[in-house]
């Protein structure tokens, strides 16, 4: 990873404990003041992202014994209240993965 701060989140968030709730707040709080770092709203970067959970998913799917959905749970964290919790899941077998604000 070229970014540091990219490279210290992920290092934070495989160690586990305080290292990862440190980490996700960082993240949450910069994306609630649309500060996100440039690597973190890079389309290529959200694509790659998209088709590889895409491709967990397919692994995992067994029809009949586990359904395994492609989506994401997205809750705006703006304005620092009234947060409302959203589970987007994508309709169809393949979902084609689209970056945000496209």
């Amino acid at each position: 990873m070229a970014d540091p701060a990219l490279k210290q989140w992920h290092q934070d968030m495989t160690a586990g404990g305080k290292a990862t709730s440190a980490a996700l707040v960082k993240i949450m709080t910069l994306q609630g003041g649309s500060n996100c770092r440039k690597a973190m709203t890079d389309g290529e970067v959200q694509m790659d992202m998209g088709r590889t959970m895409t491709e967990i998913a397919d692994t995992h799917n067994e029809p009949g014994t586990f359904a395994a959905m492609v989506g994401y749970e997205w809750t705006p964290n703006h304005g620092g209240r009234n947060n409302l919790s959203c589970n987007v899941i994508y309709r169809g077998a393949r979902p084609r993965p689209t970056a945000c604000g496209r």
